[in-house]
């Protein structure tokens, strides 16, 4: 190649040692054959010839640099005026050489944008449209057709580029692009790759997702956005199959290929095309379509939420208590640990819904700390879900937070959580937050329907029905509860005349100052009596003494 600079510059320098124009010819073409640019640009510039005047049948360099694929010098020559349409000995233009197995969307864009002829036709009358469907380039095909390149021609078989499809085993596909380019030029390979979907042609979706699909440059209407339109496709796919499952209809198999396919079109997780596989999976998971979760779980990033939240999908699965899928997903997902507590995580949702099995499958894959175990608990108890707190308390080992739950089952009255939390090993008579013990802390409570059935429990599992100072005695915060109570703890050996708080009250001087003087306090006075209330006993607390009957004296005007 140094030779053929030196000899360049001494044509332009010595006008005795020019080389002459055949041999120029000659040079650029076998410059542009071997795709040498920079020789291509000083060839031209040394007077090479682009166009043929003489001879208009003749290769031309345009002719090789299309046919080989060399964008650049095809760009190069057709600014330096190359005939776009010129024809060689066998009518071969630019635009027919340029179709070749290995792909040429843009060769074709740019000698389209510079007026090449769509529906020429070579010596064996075949168009470029003919020869795009023979080595099967759908990007070409859909080039092509948006260029309205006329598939009714026939060349010296007789044969149409539709017939030529058929040969080729891509009738379908040439179909589908047909058809949109006849719709709408606007948007043809969206239109085909649509039409395809919908009639489930797995073989077509298949050759047209995996098409390159450059822009079609040449006309302004035909910028197809290739990867927008399978994102397109592939969303108003899914949503459909979500549809379908809403009414209880499950994908068959044509339709799980489908989907198949057109996610394939994305090669790497966490593209930046607006597909969000996140919300496709948690629909999946939804609708329990298990097989589509398969498919969808290859392109979805789980490791983003590792550490810091449940998927979505994995909610949505522990929730539905589809054992399966959220099986399917864990396959995926990484080791979770250190998860952080929310009311939107798996392993709650698994507790909160019952669904014990995908409780256990969660806590075998994961690590949970007892705080957030506890946590858990708590809201188990607020919404009396006392089988899944028996089953939570299982993998719950502090035995402080053990007690805590009991008290704030025993705050909200849920009975069978007591008993299940006294089942697993809580003590009814350690003292808790706030110095009281779990009956004191259910006598102090407003009165609900659960009560009795409560302290019942707590005495029979073994709570002190006495004082447990600086705790009110269980009597003293039971006057204002009733006699049903009252009577239950006296029969279970409750003093009667313990003195039951700072204050220095007896139960019968509780009662007698609960209220003013009714016939309910009278009873609750008559069955404290009944079972051995004294009434003398004298109250010197605060210094000035008082009985129970000059209580009752000192109250008697009151309103």
């Amino acid at each position: 190649m140094k030779a053929v600079d030196e000899l360049l510059k001494h044509h332009q320098k010595d006008e005795h040692k020019q080389i002459s124009q055949d041999h120029l010819n000659a040079a650029l073409l076998e410059a542009c054959r071997a795709g040498w640019k920079f020789f291509v640009h000083k060839l031209v510039r040394s007077g090479a010839t682009i166009c043929n005047e003489q001879n208009k049948n003749c290769t031309t360099a345009l002719h090789i640099a299309a046919q080989y694929g060399f964008q650049d010098i095809v760009n190069f020559l057709l600014h330096k005026g190359a005939d776009v349409n010129a024809v060689d000995e066998n009518m071969n233009t630019a635009l027919i050489l340029a179709i070749n197995p290995a792909g040429c969307t843009e060769m074709l864009n740019m000698l389209l944008a510079h007026g090449a002829q769509v529906d020429a036709l070579n010596s064996e009358e075949m168009t470029a449209l003919m020869k795009a469907v023979e080595v099967r380039d759908i990007d070409a095909i859909t080039i092509l057709k948006c260029a309205r390149a006329d598939e009714k021609k026939r060349n010296r078989k007789g044969k149409s580029s539709k017939d030529i499809a058929v040969d080729s085993g891509i009738s379908d596909v040439f179909k589908f692009i047909k058809y949109a380019a006849d719709s709408d030029l606007s948007f043809v390979f969206e239109s085909a790759l649509k039409e395809a979907v919908f009639v489930q042609d797995i073989d077509a979706v298949e050759i047209l997702v995996d098409c390159v699909q450059s822009d079609i440059e040449f006309m302004s209407k035909c910028n197809t956005h290739y990867e927008r339109a399978k994102r397109e496709t592939l969303c108003e796919f899914l949503n459909s199959m979500y549809l379908a499952a809403r009414s209880k209809k499950k994908p068959d198999y044509l339709k799980l290929e489908t989907a198949k396919v057109l996610l394939e079109g994305w090669s790497y997780k966490g593209n930046n095309l607006g597909l969000n596989v996140t919300s496709f999976l948690e629909e999946a998971t939804r609708y329990g379509l298990y097989k589509l979760v398969e498919i969808l779980c290859k392109y979805e990033d789980f490791e983003r939420y590792s550490g810091i939240t449940d998927h979505p999908a994995l909610v949505i699965a522990a929730e539905k208590g589809w054992t399966d899928i959220l099986k399917l997903l864990l396959s995926f997902a990484p080791v979770f640990t250190k998860s952080r507590y929310s009311e939107r995580s798996a392993l709650f949702s698994a507790f909160k819904n019952n669904h014990i099995d995908c409780a256990n499958i969660l806590l075998q894959k994961g690590e949970f700390s007892d705080t957030y175990l506890y946590k858990i608990a708590c809201n188990l108890i607020t919404g009396g879900l006392y089988k899944a707190l028996d089953h939570l308390l299982l993998h719950l080992n502090d035995e402080e937070f053990t007690q805590n739950l009991l008290r704030q089952a025993v705050q909200r009255e849920r009975v069978k959580s007591v008993q299940v939390l006294i089942n697993r090993g809580a003590d009814v008579n350690v003292r808790h937050t706030g110095g009281k013990v779990a009956l004191v802390v259910a006598l102090d409570r407003p009165e609900g329907s659960e009560l009795f059935k409560l302290v019942k429990l707590l005495v029979e599992s073994g709570a002190h029905v006495n004082r447990s100072p600086p705790d009110m005695s269980p009597l003293v915060c039971a006057v204002s509860k009733g006699p049903e109570i009252i009577r239950y703890l006296l029969e279970k050996g409750a003093d009667v005349n313990e003195v039951g708080d700072e204050k220095g009250n007896t139960p019968l001087m509780a009662a007698i100052k609960t209220k003013r003087l009714s016939s309910n306090v009278s009873n609750l006075v008559k069955l404290l009596l009944d079972f051995g209330a004294d009434p003398h006993i004298v109250n010197k607390t605060h210094g000035e003494a008082c009985t129970a009957l000059s209580i009752v004296l000192d109250r008697i005007d009151e309103p």
